[in-house]
């Protein structure tokens, strides 16, 4: 979209009324795209809705192995993991269940820990239908893994000493949520889980103030996925303005 035709679409913005009548399939377009909504809709609800629908509530399952400094019997944790997996493969049955690890694959709890309990969980997987997904290991010096800042009902970190974090422990908004035990159960501190998932990113004052909430909703994600996780109209770099018609193209390319 070149600088005069978005100069162009501003003006027909003004009002959608006349917008409509006189480019009927653009605007169907942009409404498509979320830019127009109907009057008297809640937007916050309805995003609150689709977050809690696709992200807190999603029945995918994601568990990630990390250890730290604490030295625990690795046959034990194993053994502990695969019960609590093959809980969850039995009772929740979940379309895909994704595991990965923190660690790299010169540490011995790679080999020791996830190698055994990802082998197993696979076979199981098959058995029951279930598409199953493996993160490699971290290459040497390599800092990506899965983000987990987003809290999720089925996404969390399991220590090799038993401890249950909703995110990789030392980062930002990561909590301990329980324990595992040696029969696979989790004791879950409900309360700390419950304040977690109950609170969307999105449920701040700033949010709730911004205009453009709605459509920014798939990029403040991935900023907030990001190690800069702060609102990018703080960062400075672009407009609210650019980000609107970059989000367009992309969507439309």
């Amino acid at each position: 979209m070149s600088k005069a035709e978005h100069e162009r679409i501003q003006i027909e913005f003004a009002d959608p009324i006349s917008f409509e009548l006189g480019f009927p399939t653009v605007f169907r377009h942009f409404k498509e795209c979320g830019f127009f909504v109907k009057e008297g809709i809640d937007e916050i609800a309805n995003l609150r809705f689709k977050y809690n629908k696709e992200v807190v509530y999603c029945s995918d399952v994601h568990i990630t192995l990390c250890q730290n400094k604490e030295v625990q019997s690795m046959e034990l944790l194993v053994v502990a993991i695969q019960k609590h997996l093959f809980d969850i493969i039995n009772t929740i049955h979940p379309p895909t269940l994704h595991l990965d690890s923190t660690e790299e694959k010169t540490l011995s709890f790679y080999e020791e820990v996830f190698t055994p309990v990802a082998a197993y969980v696979e076979k199981q997987c098959k058995q029951n239908g279930i598409s199953f997904r493996q993160q490699e290991a971290k290459e040497v010096g390599d800092d990506k893994c899965c983000s987990l800042n987003l809290p999720r009902l089925y996404r969390y970190v399991i220590l090799n000493n038993g401890d249950v974090y909703s995110g990789e422990p030392g980062k930002k908004d990561s909590e301990l949520w329980g324990k595992l035990a040696n029969d696979g159960t989790i004791e879950w501190d409900e309360q700390q889980r419950e304040q977690a998932l109950s609170v969307p990113w999105f449920e701040t004052e700033k949010c709730r103030r911004c205009k453009h909430l709605y459509l920014f909703s798939p990029i403040c994600l991935r900023v907030i996925n990001s190690k800069r996780g702060r609102c990018f109209q703080d960062l400075g770099v672009v407009t609210p303005e650019e980000m609107i018609v970059k989000e367009f193209e992309e969507k439309n390319a």
